[in-house]
């Protein structure tokens, strides 16, 4: 346990190593730029992938996770073409030639270490290699004559086997056949290019109620070794009493799973930290179902944050729309895992907290929710992404099988250079200096391992701490009681763990924390230090003092750089609602503005009075502050285009038998108010159509565009001259207009849901290529939505004088 402790100190070193600190917005590194997963599933020309390589970098992507997909990942409903096939030499040459050529771009590569998913099994070729079965999963169950027996998983036929990374050279011999395998051909781009591995929801042999727990060949003496005395006599009453509160069995649950995380830990995440690390590269990755902490031991995976502070990138996965905006006051607030990654990252000095997002989302998820998604994340503390996914081909199952799609393949990927740059000056700018966080709030893990009624409540307070807090404007980080035990008290009252010092420790109600942390906490409230419990948080600092009716609905994140500070406040509601913020410092405050790369003043005083758009998140600076722009005033003449628009398609996206087909439209403009344009193009044109109108100015000069409402997209040109495009909104310009006549061109994009939310294709691609992808219902029901198309205004040209 004391090597698991010690964590921070090693993660700290290697990440200054490989990541050199950011002297501040300017600094050009690749890191913090989202990425895609590219999923190679098609034959593997070089020519062709650096094609799209090179597409994804004149978008604004500089990162780029490829994702393999080999044929006996999920051959009955995955169905890929990927040829040359997953680690044969000829796989690693092409794998090596473009990652060449990122590099030659500018880009960096994650360096995936699965054919498809969950890591550990190198897609079947672990499982092959073991002809004496040492790897399989093996469980422990109860026999017919009510005692128990240990079960062998027997490698399943027709499909990629998956061994159990928990039984001792597993990990061995999926390093030997993948990461070894990878090396050599990488050469010089080893820890340069492609500089973090990316291990992909990991998974050991898990419970299943009253049937099962996840074993290995040697757990009884592992455990012995570990905790001192026999866990056999005690397995078969266990089982049959899987969920009773009774402390008791609780206490040997929480043994059991203690050791297994243990040896989740020891035998496959720090093996490949060790690997990453002798290579010059970082380890990092997510687990599987770490969004519900209540059902670890069903998962597999142990312990949340002793896993994840055994990853120099520690990361999660919003995947399923687990994260997303809603109007009945935000249930997903009620999920912080996020900050499972986030605290991992900061207490052990390293610089990064992954997030895979968007899987399964749906091709109707908007601009505006993926923003409020990362966002939702980035005030959590998550500074870089990994987003689901880019295909090599969308022919076949493909059309609809894991959405949104990205690429060419969705009408608005010209737009999205603004939100990959917004993505990536928000990562890198809020990554600079350290973490402001004072608050450590005890993850109960050993409650949750207890089952019955204490699992139930500590998964009732993890989740009513974290609202609390967030409705507080504070900004915290997880521990569990590991890290308490093993905290070092200052003699300034505060504690600190790892790499992170804390003034305020909360504890919720458990009788099942470790007695060294316990007395620990006791020593901390002693010395001065702040100890709430789930009952009582008002003592804990605020991070940030908001002030208003909707103050509760902001969230805070605070950093501290040198002699400045930096805030990002978000405002999570939908509605736009104002709110007074109060700096410690009273000072000038001063805005970075992540859209458009500046700096703007915004207050004298250290009070800020603003109104948040709904979603919308802002980064302050205060101290230390930069030289910022004044922003311009626009008060002049107000003119509104409503009348004398035309509109005409450009491009569609079209749906054909076996693949996309984007088609240039050569039809004429027609006359068309602004609003829902499928009353005009029809309801399944999915694409991007161009909107033109004449307007008089009185002068010319600087003015500011306001295009309203836009679903969803939207570029501007202005007398021939491009003047940006806008992922997201709101979608306002300050541009140049002349004295008289001027002609004003918006060419809007919409998603391509239109087109996959129709039932027949749906049902055309399951019957032509069967069966439905196990994904199919959740997406039919989620591209059901934001089918409402089109430039909907008011359209406002505001003078500046």
């Amino acid at each position: 346990m004391k090597k698991l402790l010690m964590l921070g100190c090693i993660g700290a070193a290697v990440c200054a190593g490989a990541y050199p600190a950011d002297g501040g917005k300017g600094v050009d590194d690749p890191a913090y730029s989202p990425a895609y997963f590219w999923f190679w599933n098609d034959r593997l020309e070089p020519a062709k992938l650096c094609a799209q390589l090179e597409d994804m970098r004149a978008h604004g992507l500089r990162n780029v996770c490829i994702h393999p997909m080999p044929k006996a990942f999920r051959p009955v409903w995955c169905s890929t073409k990927m040829e040359p096939d997953y680690l044969t030499p000829e796989f690693i040459d092409v794998y090596a030639k473009v990652v060449r050529r990122a590099g030659e771009l500018g880009m960096h590569t994650y360096l995936y270490d699965e054919g498809g998913w969950p890591s550990g099994g190198a897609c079947g070729l672990v499982a092959a290699a073991d002809k004496e079965g040492r790897f399989v999963p093996r469980d422990i169950v109860l026999d017919k004559n009510g005692g128990v027996a240990v079960r062998e998983r027997r490698y399943p036929q027709g499909r990629a086997a998956y061994p159990s990374v928990v039984e001792k050279g597993t990990t061995q011999k999926f390093i030997e056949l993948t990461h070894d395998a990878y090396a050599p051909k990488l050469g010089k781009d080893l820890g340069t290019t492609s500089r973090i591995v990316f291990t992909d929801e990991p998974s050991r042999p898990g419970n299943r109620p009253d049937v099962s727990f996840g074993w290995t060949a040697d757990f009884p003496e592992v455990f012995r070794a570990k905790k001192g005395y026999d866990i056999m006599p005690h397995v078969a009453e266990l089982l049959r009493r899987y969920n009773d509160s009774d402390d008791r069995l609780a206490a040997m649950r929480i043994d059991i799973q203690d050791v297994m995380a243990d040896l989740f830990v020891e035998r496959y995440l720090l093996p490949l930290r060790d690997w990453c690390r002798a290579h010059g590269m970082l380890s990092g990755g997510h687990l599987n179902g770490e969004d519900v902490p209540e059902n670890a031991p069903e998962y597999g995976h142990g312990s949340v944050l002793r896993s994840l502070r055994a990853m120099d990138v520690p990361g999660v996965d919003a995947i399923w729309r687990q994260l997303f905006p809603s109007v009945a006051d935000m249930p997903a607030a009620a999920l912080p895992f996020p900050r499972y990654a986030s605290s991992a990252m900061r207490q052990n000095g390293g610089r990064f907290a992954l997030s895979e997002s968007f899987a399964i989302y749906g091709d109707s998820t908007t601009p505006a929710q993926m923003k409020w998604v990362v966002d939702y994340q980035l005030v959590r503390g998550i500074n870089t992404f990994v987003f689901g996914a880019y295909a090599q081909s969308n022919a076949g199952s493909w059309m609809t099988a894991f959405e949104p799609h990205s690429g060419p393949v969705v009408p608005y990927w010209d737009f999205q250079p603004h939100w990959f740059g917004y993505v990536e000056r928000s990562c890198r700018f809020m990554s600079q200096g350290r973490s402001g966080a004072e608050i450590a709030v005890l993850y109960d893990v050993r409650g949750l391992w207890a089952g019955g009624i204490d699992r139930e409540t500590a998964a009732w307070n993890h989740y009513a701490i974290a609202k609390t807090l967030d409705r507080m404007n504070c900004d915290y980080d997880f521990v569990d009681d590991n890290q308490l035990a093993a905290a070092e008290l200052l003699p300034d009252g505060r504690m600190k763990i790892g790499e992170m010092i804390y003034r305020a420790i909360v504890l919720p109600t458990s009788k099942w924390m470790l007695e060294a942390a316990r007395k620990k906490c006791e020593e901390f409230k002693s010395a001065g230090g702040v100890l709430a419990d789930a009952g009582d948080l008002s003592s804990v600092p605020r991070t940030l003092e908001l002030t208003g009716a909707f103050a509760r609905d902001f969230r805070v994140m605070k950093r501290v750089d040198g002699k400045r500070n930096l805030w990002l406040v978000m405002n999570e509601s939908l509605y736009p609602r104002p709110v007074t913020l109060s700096f410690p410092e009273s000072g000038a405050v001063v805005r970075y503005n992540a859209e458009s790369d500046r700096y703007e003043q915004v207050s004298g005083d250290g009070r800020c009075y603003r109104r948040f758009e709904g979603g919308e998140a802002a980064i302050f600076i205060t101290g230390d502050v930069p030289p910022a722009q004044v922003p311009a005033v626009y008060r002049g003449k107000r003119i509104e285009i409503a009348d004398g628009w035309t509109l005409k398609k450009l491009v569609s996206h079209v749906a054909g038998d076996v693949d996309f087909e984007i088609k240039t439209c050569r039809e004429e403009a027609h006359p068309a108010a602004l609003g829902d344009w499928r009353t005009v193009l029809g309801d399944d044109f999915s694409g991007k159509a161009l909107y033109r109108a004449e307007f008089n100015s009185p002068a010319a000069g600087r003015v500011k565009l306001d295009l309203g409402t836009v679903k969803w997209c939207a570029a501007v040109r202005l007398n021939g001259v491009d003047c940006g495009a806008r992922f997201f909104g709101p979608f306002s310009w300050e541009i140049e207009v002349r004295k008289g006549k001027n002609i004003l061109e918006v060419t809007v994009a919409n998603l391509l849901a239109n087109q996959t939310a129709n039932e027949s294709l749906r049902d055309r691609v399951s019957l032509q290529f069967p069966p439905k992808s196990p994904y199919d219902w959740r997406q039919r029901v989620f591209d059901r939505e934001n089918h409402d198309s089109g430039l909907y205004g008011p359209v406002v040209i505001q003078l500046e004088k």
